[in-house]
Order: C-alpha cells, then sequence, then structure tokens
C-alpha cells in the first residue's frame, strides 16, 4: 500500500510540475495559444500515461505484480486528473 501511495504522490507531483511549466510558457492569451496549450498539455499527459502504462505491464509479466499494479493505477489516476487540468488550462 505505501508503494502505491508513493508512486501515485511522485506521478502527480510530475504531473504537476509539467504542468505548471507548460502554462507558464504558453501563456500569452490569444486563441492560438490556447490551441497550443492544449495540444501540448495533451500529448505530455499521453507520453506520460502510455510510459506508467508499459512500466505496469513490464513489472506485471515480470512477476512484481504489486509494482505493475501500482503503475497501472498511478496511470489511471493521471488520465482522470490530467485531462481535468488539460480542459483547464484552455480556460486560464
Amino acid at each position: 500500500m505505501k508503494l502505491r501511495k508513493k508512486l501515485i504522490y511522485i506521478n502527480l507531483g510530475l504531473l504537476l510540475i509539467y504542468t505548471i511549466l507548460i502554462i507558464f510558457v504558453s501563456f500569452k492569451g490569444g486563441r492560438e495559444n490556447e490551441i497550443n496549450r492544449l495540444v501540448l498539455m495533451a500529448s505530455a499527459i499521453f507520453y506520460h500515461i502510455l510510459i506508467n502504462l508499459i512500466l505496469g505491464a513490464i513489472f506485471y509479466f515480470d512477476g512484481k505484480k504489486e509494482v505493475g499494479k501500482a503503475f497501472l493505477l498511478s496511470a489511471s489516476v493521471v488520465l482522470l486528473i490530467g485531462f481535468s487540468s488539460c480542459i483547464a488550462s484552455v480556460n486560464i
């Protein structure tokens, strides 16, 4: 259980860091910057989830089922929170 919490906190911290960086880098106003920010956020979240899914599958099928489950759970949490932050970043 500690491993799951630790992994989720690490992934949420990474999500927070690159969300803030993307918003500050692309914060200039204008409609085209909102679309660019949306695409950049969606791409970053997609790759973050993809890496978690790949690591989860590798660990799960390698025999470390608890670690694999933790990565898969973390991928789902990043998907739920990341989608919300991606949509909310357009309205900032």
